[in-house]
């Protein structure tokens, strides 16, 4: 008949796969709360840009505090860029918990996962090349 005795090594072998993906679940959480936060920030800068008050109430922990719009909008606005590069830096911890999860599987992985855009100067550059 079978065999229904598990060797000690596949329990290993499943039990790794799984927690690499909870990393990746993990991660892609991570990813979700801080796009939820840019959004809210670009909300926020909309709200202010078409409010005409001079001044606004602004909540800092658990103090308001009354600050000109332009000071709250640079506030804003700096806030998102730290977001930004948050949300890369977390991406790029996806693409690797991602790879480690590959390797585990012994699979090739997911062709193109290492890609990045192209900046600006190379951006640039094509166009100069192509002759747009």
């Amino acid at each position: 008949m079978f065999n229904t005795k598990i060797d000690e090594q596949e329990i290993n072998f499943i039990a790794e796969i799984e927690e690499a993906g909870e990393k990746i679940l993990n991660d892609k959480r991570e990813i979700i709360a801080v796009c939820q936060q840019q959004n809210w920030f670009r909300e926020s800068v909309r709200s202010l840009q078409k409010s005409e008050e001079e001044k606004i109430f602004m909540r800092f922990g658990s103090s308001m505090f009354k600050i000109p719009k332009k000071n709250a909008l640079k506030f804003l606005n700096k806030g998102n860029e730290e977001l930004k590069k948050q949300e890369m830096d977390l991406r790029k911890i996806l693409k690797d918990s991602v790879m480690v999860l590959s390797q585990i599987e012994d699979s090739p992985g997911m062709k193109g996962l290492n890609l990045s855009p192209l900046g600006s100067e190379e951006r640039k550059a094509i166009s100069d090349l192509i002759g747009d």
